[in-house]
Formats: structure tokens, sequence, C-alpha cells
């Protein structure tokens, strides 16, 4: 009965959170004066009508108009959050697919949390509200409430980590599949599962990682020629997702450069709400360059190292492309690694960090509502 009652309270602190998010983000939406709240209008914004097109009328890719030897159209965005939309919209009343896209966001949200709850099996209540936390207020979290398909790209990323280091090998072949198809910087984790593996066997790592990495990374790379070969079938080209993006100019450019933007951007803005993307903005730089000269991190677990590589890559890349790139939505993906690189430190540290992140996640939650937020 000892362990049912405990297994019920992780579970239901989990399922708290999850319920406490919602609210908190229904408040903050009145708060910016967008009135419907949870509501769809609300919660769809920037890229979400391209999904809810995908989900419609599926992949397309054209020429652009007005812009030579360019390529328009839906093809850029990844495919399985618009048919699980899709799909979903067919079980509710009136088939709205505007409701399927953030309900279907709120389920891999809720997944989230369970998963963590999940995984945290044995240890004490503490340790479990700290990550329950950084899953509510991690930079970006406002994302997993949004009709975009951050939410489960964080639950299979969890899933990801849990495979690996509990050697399940079910839960590493269905995380790295998935994770080419929910998001459009898949093949980043295609390049970080390979760089695990070749890590993994140039030390000559006796655990079974060595071999579940090499798994992961194989699973990943068919999972991605499969995607190459969908995006052929539906719009003649392989490589349709490169082409459209690239009308965005998403290439690495001179990072330093954006680096004094967005200081000048911070400056002028210190006395208005949108001195909080600028300050969580040199925030997360701050804890890079923590874990930079943390010694102890590249001397722990390879996984440990693997979250650090994770969280650079998904925040320097689009830092590199773009002062205006959408860089909090791949900040919010970095939350798993956010719990594993702060679990190497002190509780005090921890829950300064937290505290961090709770002070910025109200007015980036408003910033977000006023499409101010990228």
């Amino acid at each position: 009965m000892g362990f049912e009652a405990k297994q019920i309270t992780r579970y239901s602190l989990a399922i708290l959170s999850f319920v406490l998010g919602l609210v908190g983000t229904h408040f903050l939406a009145i708060h910016s004066h967008c009135w419907e709240g949870l509501n769809p209008y609300c919660l769809i914004r920037w890229d979400s009508g391209l999904y809810l097109d995908i989900a419609k009328n599926g992949h397309t890719l054209v020429p652009c108009p007005d812009l030579p030897n360019k390529w328009c159209g839906n093809a850029g965005w990844a495919p399985l959050y618009p048919y699980l939309v899709r799909w979903f919209s067919y079980l509710i009343p009136g088939h709205s697919l505007e409701w399927s896209s953030v309900i279907v966001a709120w389920s891999g949200l809720l997944a989230s949390f369970l998963l963590v709850a999940h995984m945290l099996k044995g240890k004490s209540v503490q340790s479990l509200l700290w990550h329950l936390a950084i899953l509510l207020l991690a930079p970006g979290s406002i994302y997993f409430y949004a009709a975009f398909p951050l939410s489960w790209t964080l639950f299979f990323t969890l899933g990801l980590y849990h495979g690996l280091s509990k050697f399940s090998r079910t839960w590493v072949w269905i995380s790295a599949m998935a994770l080419m198809w929910i998001y459009s910087i898949g093949f980043v984790f295609l390049g970080l599962l390979f760089i695990l593996w070749a890590y993994s066997h140039s030390i000559d790592d006796p655990s079974p990682l060595k071999r579940l990495s090499g798994q992961a990374f194989i699973a990943a790379a068919i999972s991605f020629l499969a995607l190459l070969g969908y995006e052929f079938g539906s719009t003649g080209h392989w490589n349709a997702t490169f082409m459209v993006q690239a009308k965005y100019g998403h290439t690495l450019n001179q990072p330093l450069k954006f680096m004094g933007i967005h200081a000048e951007r911070l400056l002028n803005s210190w006395g208005g709400i949108q001195r909080f993307i600028e300050l969580q903005h040199f925030g997360i730089w701050a804890f890079l360059l923590l874990i930079a000269t943390q010694k102890p991190i590249f001397q722990s677990h390879n996984l440990i190292k693997f979250s650090a590589l994770a969280l650079l890559l998904l925040w320097a890349l689009p830092y590199g492309a773009s002062p205006d790139v959408a860089l909090y939505r791949n900040a919010a993906l970095g939350a798993p690694f956010w719990m594993l690189l702060l679990n190497q430190h002190s509780w005090r540290v921890r829950w300064a960090w937290l505290l961090y992140f709770g002070i910025c996640w109200g007015p980036m939650a408003v910033l977000f509502f006023q499409s101010i937020l990228i």
C-alpha cells in the first residue's frame, strides 16, 4: 500500500502541475487582453496557421510569386503534429481543427508531466516538485500550451533520455523515430545521437549506452530517410523542408553581431516589459557559460555531456541565424536538459535558477499573447 500511495502522489502532483499551468496560462491571456483565455483564438500564433493548413490540405510547395528562385508553401514544417490534429479533429463535435490543435498540444504536455513523474520513481517529493516546476517555468514553456508541436517534441525528448538512461530499447526506438517527424529541427537530434554513439565508442564505454546510442542513431536515421521519402511523395522534392526554410535565411551568420543587437535592445527596452525577452536571453547565455566553466560536467556521465551539447546546439544554432529567429521555441525544447544539468549543482543553485525562470515566465507569456515574443 505504501508503494501505491507514493505512486498515486507522484502522478497526482504531475496532473496538478499540468492543471496549474493551464490556469496560469488562462489568466495571463486575459491579463494580456486576450479575453478568450484558453480559447484557440489566443493560442494560435505565428506558425500555428501553417500547421493548421497542413492538417487541412497536406503539404504544399510552390515557387514564390514575388521572390525569384525561392520556394513557398507549408512544406518547411514537420508532418506528425498536424496529422495528429487532423485525426483528433474527427472526434470533436464540428471537427474543429483549431480546438484539436490546442488539445493535442495539451495532451503532449500532460504526457510529459506524467513521464517525468514516472522517471522520478523513488526520488524525494522535493526533487519531483523541482522537476515539475522546470517544465512549468523553463524558457519558452508558453509554447507547450499553444498550437505548436513543442509539447510532443518535449515528450519524445524526455522519452529518448529515459530510454538511454534506463536502457530501454522500446523507448529509444519510438522516441528517436518520432523526433524526426514531430518538429523541423529533428535532424539536430540525429546529429547529436551520432556524436553520442561515436564518443561512447571512442572511450570504449562498457555500459549498454554504447550499443543503445547506436540503435538510437539507426532508428533516427531510418525515420529521417522515411521523412525525406514522404516529402518527395507529397511535394516532388526530397529536400522540401530545406527549400522552404532557405527563403527565411535560416543559415549560420554573425552571432557576435546579433549579440550586440540583443544588448542594444536590452538597453532600449529597460523600462518596458520587453526587457524580459533580453533578460532571459542573456540568462541562457550565462547558464551556457556556467556549463563551459564547470569541470565536473566534462568528467560526468556521457548523458550529461550529451545534455550540455544538446542545450548549446538548440540555443546557438538558431541564434546564429537571425536576431529575430524563433529562439524561444528551441529554448523550450531545452527543458529536459535544464533538469539534467542543474541536477549537477546544489539545491541552492537549482532553486535560484528556478526563481529566475519564474520571474521571467509571466512577462514572457504576456509577450507571447501580444504577438511580440517569437
